[in-house]
């Protein structure tokens, strides 16, 4: 009897854990041509119950233009309400820009926009952008070679300032890091020695393949923040829950058979 109770007082607390919306995200993609220019890039990846909508991107955007943008979008009204979160997924062309002020130019600008977002009751998601190569189509016969200088500020500069971003905040914001992502790839399936094979149409934009893996990366992290939350519970808790319900268990027997 005492095993199954405690069995029954463990099974109500998974029970009563907090359960993951059984709706879809809205989001709206913010960013650069990763994100949007048209429904092949990632944005358009995003598979059913979720949705993206794409049209709030702007190709060759970098950080700073596109945070500004966003939060006069907000402030005009012009983000569905509707919408659940807000994409920050800038990047791509702020490591191939030297001489960057990387905290004026993209941390403050990322982190007055995802103030906004939150202020406008919607919930930000930085996005930490893929890594780069070398060269584009046609100009070398060294396709997918890697390209150490904007590896370098990816890794030392864009990621740890989204990390650190998103620490500030309370509470902190989702990052979804596709830098991460794709490290776990091998080379052999996101560039294998040449365009249009992988998942690398070019130096940084990606096949019909890559930009599903982009969308699946995003929404994972997305679905991994909101996954139903079992509470931990302290081994006393038992002892101090578990007379109580064996005892009104109890209780009701003897009733039973009072009135049998």
């Amino acid at each position: 009897m005492r095993a199954l109770g405690r069995s029954l007082v463990v099974a109500s607390f998974v029970l009563c854990g907090k359960l993951a919306s059984a709706s879809g995200f809205e989001i709206a993609g913010y960013g650069d041509s990763l994100t949007g220019e048209s429904d092949l890039k990632w944005c358009g990846h995003v598979q059913a119950p979720h949705s993206c909508d794409w049209t709030y991107a702007v190709p060759g955007e970098q950080a700073a233009v596109g945070a500004a943008r966003l939060i006069e979008d907000l402030q005009a009204g012009l983000v569905d309400p509707s919408t659940t979160h807000v994409t920050l997924a800038w990047g791509a062309n702020d490591i191939r820009q030297g001489g960057l002020d990387w905290e004026a130019e993209f941390q403050q600008p990322l982190r007055d926009a995802a103030t906004a977002v939150r202020a406008a009751g919607f919930e930000p998601v930085l996005v930490v952008t893929l890594d780069q190569y070398q060269t584009s189509p046609g100009q070398s016969p060294d396709e997918c070679d890697p390209y150490p200088e904007l590896e370098a500020r990816l890794e030392s500069e864009l990621s740890p300032r989204i990390y650190e971003l998103a620490g500030e905040f309370d509470p902190p914001i989702l990052v979804a890091d596709l830098n991460a992502a794709y490290d776990e790839v091998p080379d052999s399936v996101k560039c294998p020695g040449a365009w249009n094979v992988g998942y690398y149409r070019d130096h940084v934009h990606q096949t019909d393949a890559g930009y599903q893996f982009m969308a699946d990366a995003i929404i994972g992290a997305m679905e991994a923040q909101t996954a139903p939350v079992v509470p931990a519970m302290h081994p006393m808790t038992l002892y101090v829950l578990l007379p109580g319900l064996l005892g009104g268990a109890a209780l009701m027997v003897l009733r039973r058979r009072r009135v049998g």
